[in-house]
């Protein structure tokens, strides 16, 4: 087939009557002419106008059907939540009061009322606790949902407390929409500005940076903070333990473990800082039913889906326990101070281990007469019968240092040199050597225990041994010269 061929088929045929369109379109022999730019976009836009208000529509009405449903499973489990009218919205509250007798686990609740400021200073080495009333304390913690902060995390519940009457008050502030962050951040900001302190678990670094966020991020004032005592940098600094000497690992045996605690009883207490590990081995109390602090997020997001009464009940219980435990601590800390600041204080739940942790505390708040103290009797329960060798070694060590700093040369040399013999520890070789060199005036004591080992590096190793093998010498060369003629001249001939 030749070219004039195809080209004829490709023409319309004669006989096809012209195409006719709306106005605007074909006219005139089947000619084309375009409709104006102007009406075609204006036909575009109703088009779109048309599809956006279809969309919202249908996204309103699945809305208003979740929300029923959401209310309507609400209803049948409701939240134990009262909702009350403020000016900025509803808030959502439970108030849970906890009469004298509450306990949690075997510590008393109402103990922590009757702390004492003073001590609360020295075991958070905060001076500004110090002229603070316990007994008017605001304990806080928060759940979010996430743990990275920053403004996309939202803390949907918050528990605060506080010693009203008889009773220690728990409320817990629920964040039942997004969008009605506002008043549950108004009530907070009223129960601080009539709080003496703040008592937190992590709130230093997590709590408060995050409440902070959202007072700006709902343009509200950022309501001035009271002291504020962080129960987790206490727990640490008590309970943590620092990674075994050589000596310690000596004591310990080669195949014990490096970072656990031993109570009275001798079963194994854990190591870790969280708060449930620190109910367990202090306030002697296991939560049943709890949930992992991951799961908080992802509950409260099926909670909003989906109504799930259940998945929220058990964060608020959480949130809950945490706030009451931090009232059990408070308490369990400050009879622990007290136990060593007196004799006739009752026993503590703090074990001579604690008390290593405690007289470390106690030394850098500046109470080394306390320190002491507690060093003291930390030595006194470790080598009671040779109970604990590894204990021990801790505690002198610790002692040793606190008598150094107080210039108790004396107990501090008996101190390095009972770890130097029944511990063969380098580390305190070097301190007894230290002593006798330069407040004892002893170099050749002292060069009989450098001889021993030291922790020292090899270079200064040998500059201390060359040192006292000087003075040593020296000495000897001083007793062996002879007397000046004019006192020899005095000395009674044999």
């Amino acid at each position: 087939m030749d070219l004039r061929t195809k080209l004829s088929r490709l023409r319309p045929s004669a006989a096809a009557p012209p195409r006719r369109q709306e106005p605007g379109g074909l006219v005139e022999g089947g000619q084309g002419v375009e409709p104006p730019l102007d009406d075609r976009l204006a036909a575009l836009r109703a088009r779109m106008s048309d599809l956006v208000a279809r969309s919202r529509s249908k996204v309103a009405e699945a809305r208003e059907k979740q929300a029923a449903e959401i209310e309507a499973r609400l209803a049948a489990s409701p939240l134990p939540f009262e909702e009350e009218a403020t000016a900025l919205g509803p808030v959502h509250v439970r108030q849970v009061p906890h009469p004298v007798q509450s306990r949690v686990g075997w510590a008393d609740v109402h103990a922590a009322r009757g702390a004492q400021g003073d001590d609360l200073a020295l075991l958070a080495i905060d001076p500004g606790l110090a002229g603070c009333d316990p007994s008017r304390a605001l304990y806080l913690d928060t759940e979010a949902t996430g743990l990275a902060g920053g403004t996309g995390t939202i803390p949907f519940l918050i528990g605060i407390a506080w010693f009203e009457g008889s009773s220690f008050v728990v409320e817990q502030l629920l964040l039942r929409r997004l969008g009605e962050e506002a008043p549950m951040l108004a009530r907070l900001a009223e129960r601080i500005a009539a709080s003496s302190m703040l008592v937190t678990f992590n709130g230093k670094s997590f709590d408060m940076p995050l409440l902070r966020t959202r007072y700006v991020m709902n343009r509200l004032p950022v309501p001035p903070e009271p002291p504020h005592f962080d129960l987790v940098h206490l727990a640490r600094r008590i309970h943590r333990r620092a990674p075994p000497r050589a000596a310690e690992r000596a004591v310990a045996g080669a195949g014990a473990p490096s970072m656990e605690r031993w109570d009275e009883e001798g079963a194994q207490r854990v190591a870790s800082c969280k708060l449930v590990a620190l109910e367990r081995t202090l306030l002697g109390f296991a939560r049943e039913g709890d949930i992992d602090g991951g799961e908080v997020p992802a509950r409260y997001t099926q909670f909003l889906r989906h109504g799930d009464a259940d998945a929220i009940r058990a964060v608020c219980d959480h949130n809950l326990w945490d706030v009451v435990s931090m009232a059990g601590l408070v308490g369990v800390y400050a009879e622990g101070l007290r136990s060593v600041a007196s004799d006739d204080a009752p026993a503590s739940r703090l074990t001579s281990h604690d008390l290593v942790g405690l007289a470390r505390t106690l030394d850098r708040a500046g109470a080394l007469a306390l320190a002491r103290r507690a060093a003291d009797v930390a030595v006194a329960d470790a080598e009671r019968d040779g109970a604990d060798a590894l204990l021990a070694l801790r505690a002198r060590t610790v002692r040793g240092g606190l008598h150094k700093k107080a210039r108790d040369v004396e107990a501090a040399r008996d101190d390095f040199a009972h770890l130097a013999e029944h511990h063969d520890d380098p580390h305190a070789r070097l301190e007894l050597a230290k002593l006798l060199e330069h407040r004892l005036r002893a170099p050749e004591e002292a060069l009989r225990v450098v001889e021993k080992g030291t922790t020292e590096d090899p270079a200064r190793f040998d500059h201390r041994r060359a040192r006292l093998q000087r003075k040593v010498e020296g000495r000897r060369g001083h007793e062996q010269l002879p007397l000046p003629r004019a006192l020899d001249a005095r000395r009674p001939k044999d």
